[in-house]
């Protein structure tokens, strides 16, 4: 069902830089966009520059390096950040090209924190048992879609597929997984939610797992921890939020 990763995100800063270029956007003038994102690419690589992991050898005989950049969308999904030199080459940018230069803009406001990883899925089943509505737990672990940090009074019917067809503003999401984001408020309600339901979690029959093996005591005390790490973890990732003032940007990965 994929991982899960979270970021703190300071992400009423964030809409208060993009306001004026999503303005300028939507009247097809990309100068200042492009120029905002240079300069966030200058400082995306000055923060966490390249690293060399070493070499690689083709069987035509040809080697390569083999670089990576631990950039805050990296466990997110987006596996390489564009350089200033490619951005500039773009005289006309694709409503793909502008979606990311947004998101370029929205990484340096993340700070990678605690999430629930490979055991999210397992609270999630409980969730639904405990009465949590599926709305109420896509919130929790999708969050709301990324595309209103840019048309807040927007609802669109459908996020998915992306065709290149596309508003920019779909396309704001790292490549290779779901994402979504929390404000402070949601962050408080389901802190409280979750916190009230703690003796339930650990009371919870695992035997109602599911498509598990409950005959079998070593798959059932695995997934007994994998629901206690998943609750706490997620508990964690909500008080990181809360205790630094911020919201989440949280993904899946396909």
């Amino acid at each position: 069902m994929g991982v899960h990763h979270a970021a703190t995100f300071h992400y009423q800063e964030y809409q208060r830089e993009v306001t004026q270029l999503v303005k300028l956007v939507d009247q097809h003038n990309y100068e200042l966009l492009k120029k905002q994102v240079c300069q966030t690419v200058g400082y995306l690589q000055d923060e966490w520059p390249l690293s060399d992991l070493g070499q690689v050898k083709y069987q035509n005989g040809v080697t390569a390096k083999i670089l990576t950049q631990e950039w805050p969308l990296l466990e997110h999904g987006e596996d390489s950040l564009a350089t200033i030199e490619e951005i500039k080459a773009i005289s006309i940018p694709t409503s793909q090209d502008i979606g990311y230069w947004f998101l370029i803009i929205l990484a340096k406001y993340l700070k990678n924190c605690i999430s629930p990883l490979n055991n999210w899925y397992v609270l999630y089943t409980v969730l639904e048992s405990l009465g949590w509505s599926k709305a109420y737990r896509d919130l929790l672990f999708y969050g709301l879609p990324t595309y209103k940090l840019l048309k807040p009074s927007l609802t669109e019917q459908s996020t998915k597929p992306l065709t290149t067809n596309s508003p920019y503003w779909l396309w704001l999401h790292p490549g290779g997984a779901w994402s979504g984001w929390l404000s402070t408020a949601e962050i408080v309600m389901l802190f409280d939610e979750l916190h009230n339901i703690k003796d339930q979690i650990e009371n919870w029959d695992i035997d109602k797992m599911p498509n598990i093996d409950t005959n079998n005591p070593v798959v059932v005390k695995e997934y007994q921890g994998y629901l206690e790490k998943a609750f706490d973890d997620t508990l964690a990732m909500l008080s990181t939020a809360q205790k630094d003032k911020t919201g989440l940007f949280m993904s899946i990965t396909i």
